[in-house]
């Protein structure tokens, strides 16, 4: 390092600087030793201080440090939970927090992030196994509907409840299963949403849940909750229906009074596949086992059954690349099947989901985020059901040579359907209509697959009906769905024809084919 030196004499500066260049000219091997000696060299050469090496590295180092730490912080953003298509909770908001009066459990691990300290070992949740006081629980899902449409009611029941004399200091509490499966595994829950009261010192949740037919009488969950006697009921008109009474709580906005029908957007059969790749893989990180220890035997059958069937419908070729991994997981099961229906813990690790992966839905986000689970579900259905009609009609020809033996009737194959959603499918109110409708004979279920072949094999003729049939039912929903919101949002209006078809499946965006003009000029889905 070179600095400059202070002269003796500033008329000696010029002389002795061409004197030096001389010097430097004549005695190259020797430069450095004269400029050292010499007291007039303006320029002197010092060994650098560890602070100047510092100073002079310090811009190398930072960028150095930031080639590092950025792309793992640029990683960890883009995989967090808010940034993928699942929403984790319901009633925690990531600005103001937990507000009330319902509050969404977070896990507190030792840094102080979180509402309650619990035990990571054994599972057991907090303000559960302490018993302080009396609690009421729901064990809920994002992705589940009637969660969602619960949420504002649970909210109305609680702050009912606080204003009740004998109810001020009933807590109330909601615990997320998306984002903590684990606990919810730990405490046997088999649906959404579940709700359960807790006595004061009672440590364990049990197995009756609260009668959600009754939720809406505070008189009723006092007495549930050992508080009082069940005497002190709410009035005729609160009894008439929970929801009717306007109750706003602090800090909850209130949703628009107008019903809001979502609307889909165009895209093509690549995302479509991709949307039901991805709820296959969330199912089996978070569906298939919903309690701890093996599968039962029902379970276990139910399974394989669809393992059998996925083999029989999935695409199957290089222009289907997003079921790569499907497929490849789908082998794994059949070959281990055994050692995948005895924990949770074995199955993933069999199929390398050891640590859960995000779940990012691309066209099945629409208005809400936490619907793509379910949304990918359909097409994972839709998908299935075409496919059987298409293998039908190919003899199965472009489908894995170690298939095992195909699905011999429609009839069949609509009951492993029937049969995932009764064991696999987690929202309570959606498994209950569907199996309801299914077990009624719905849409002509139980005779629109009576035209079969010999040995009860479909006909060509036939072979599309699965298809129809899921299409009606898929419909079948998402109507009594639209008349389940206007129930609640526009106090009694129905909702017309025009909007009953922006709901339909699969809308003109999607498939204007599949749409034909009726008379008057109205749109019929064909």
């Amino acid at each position: 390092m070179y600095r400059r030196n202070s002269p003796k004499s500033k008329r000696n500066d010029t002389s002795n600087d061409r004197s030096n260049d001389k010097n430097n000219d004549k005695n190259k091997n020797n430069n450095n030793n004269n400029n050292n000696n010499n007291p007039l060299n303006p320029y002197i050469y010092e060994e650098p201080s560890t602070l100047e090496e510092f100073c002079t590295n310090l811009p190398l180092f930072i960028a150095v440090i930031l080639m590092i730490v950025f792309p793992i912080l640029f990683f960890l953003w883009i995989y967090s939970p808010q940034t993928l298509g699942m929403k984790q909770y319901l009633y925690y908001n990531e600005v103001e927090g937990n507000t009330g009066p319902v509050y969404d459990y977070m896990m507190d691990d030792g840094s102080g992030g979180g509402e309650d300290k619990s035990d990571t070992d054994t599972l057991d949740v907090g303000f559960i196994v302490r018993g302080d006081g009396a609690r009421i629980v729901e064990f809920y899902a994002p992705w589940c509907g009637h969660c969602v449409h619960f949420k504002p009611q649970f909210i109305k029941i609680a702050n009912r409840v606080h204003s009740h004399p004998f109810g001020e200091n009933v807590m109330f509490h909601a615990i997320s299963c998306t984002a903590h499966a684990k606990i919810c595994n730990h405490y046997n829950i088999h649906g959404y949403p579940s709700v359960f009261g807790l006595k004061d010192g009672q440590t364990n949740v049990g197995e009756e849940q609260l009668d959600r037919s009754k939720i809406g009488d505070v008189g009723y969950l006092l007495d549930q909750l050992g508080v009082m006697d069940g005497k002190v009921k709410d009035s005729e008109e609160e009894q008439d229906h929970y929801k009717e009474k306007d109750v706003k709580p602090k800090n909850l906005k209130q949703p628009d009074q107008k019903a809001s029908i979502p609307s889909y957007t165009p895209h093509d059969q690549s995302t479509i596949y991709k949307d039901a790749a991805t709820s296959f893989q969330y199912t089996l990180q978070n569906s298939i086992y919903m309690s701890n220890g093996p599968l039962s035997k029902d379970k276990a059958v139910a399974l394989q059954k669809w393992i059998r069937l996925l083999y029989m419908t999935l695409p199957h070729d290089d222009d289907t690349s997003e079921f790569n991994t499907t497929w490849e997981q789908l082998k794994i099961l059949r070959s281990k099947f055994n050692t995948a229906i005895t924990s949770k813990d074995e199955m993933l690790k069999l199929l390398g989901l050891e640590k859960e992966a995000g779940s990012e839905w691309s066209t099945c986000r629409m208005d809400n985020d936490q619907f793509g689970y379910t949304c990918g579900l359909w097409n994972l259905f839709h998908i299935i059901t075409v496919g059987y009609a298409e293998h039908d009609d190919d003899n199965g020809t472009h489908h894995p040579k170690d298939a095992p033996p195909p699905i011999q009737s429609e009839v069949k194959a609509s009951i492993i359907l029937r049969n995932y959603i009764d064991y696999f499918f987690s929202c309570r109110e959606c498994r209950e209509h569907f199996l309801k409708g299914y077990d009624d004979c719905a849409h002509d279920v139980c005779h629109r697959f009576e035209k079969t072949g010999e040995n009860n094999s479909s006909s060509s003729s036939n072979s599309q009906e699965l298809a129809l049939w899921l299409w009606e039912v898929h419909n079948g929903v998402n109507v009594r769905l639209l008349h389940e919101l206007f129930d609640r949002e526009e106090k009694g209006r129905r909702p017309s024809l025009e909007e009953e078809e922006r709901v339909l499946w699969p809308s003109r965006d999607m498939c204007r084919d599949c749409w034909l003009e009726g008379e008057g000029g109205e749109g019929v889905v064909a």
